[in-house]
């Protein structure tokens, strides 16, 4: 049954059982259709909001040296803002979680969620982005920290070549 549909079936129901004045029904219905579309969006503002402040407390745990508690709230927080698929917050969340295991020094899991943000950037925003390049720094520092030099070099190279694109295009 399509919107259409549903919508004349309401329409001819109340305008049968005349529960409501003629002049009113559309009114009335268009006050419906409103209603329920509100509700609609109240959800998802709602998973919005509890995923941002999952967010902020996943990143006042990492401030405070705990990355094991940070990246219970950043799981959180990505579950979230998947549900919405809210490309920019799930990089976010990603970078946020392999900042944490590699404070927690668990170097292959945070380059796997390091490599997740840059993928999810890549999709969501294209190849010579601003964003991306944050990506690229985040894999960087992470095989930095894993003594991994030369890979750590060539991503922060990535970064940069792309940081003089973006900064080329807003002729600074």
């Amino acid at each position: 049954m399509t919107f259409y549909d549903l919508y004349r079936e309401l329409y001819f129901t109340i305008k049968m059982t005349r529960i409501i004045p003629r002049y009113n029904i559309q009114s009335v219905f268009l006050l419906v259709i409103f209603l329920l579309i509100s509700l609609a969006g109240l959800s998802s503002t709602q998973d919005t909001i509890l995923a941002s402040q999952h967010f902020k407390k996943g990143e006042l745990l990492l401030k405070r040296y705990k990355p094991d508690s940070a990246v219970v709230y950043f799981k959180k927080s990505l579950i979230g803002f998947e549900a919405i698929d809210h490309q920019k917050r799930m990089a976010d969340c990603y970078d946020k979680l392999a900042k944490a295991y590699k404070d927690d020094f668990d170097f292959d899991q945070a380059l796997v969620y390091a490599q997740k943000g840059l993928e999810t950037r890549l999709c969501g925003f294209g190849d010579h982005t601003a964003p991306v390049a944050t990506s690229y720094m985040t894999i960087g520092s992470v095989l930095k920290a894993n003594d991994k030099f030369e890979n750590a070099m060539e991503n922060y190279q990535k970064a940069l070549t792309i940081r003089k694109v973006v900064i080329g295009k807003k002729d600074h």
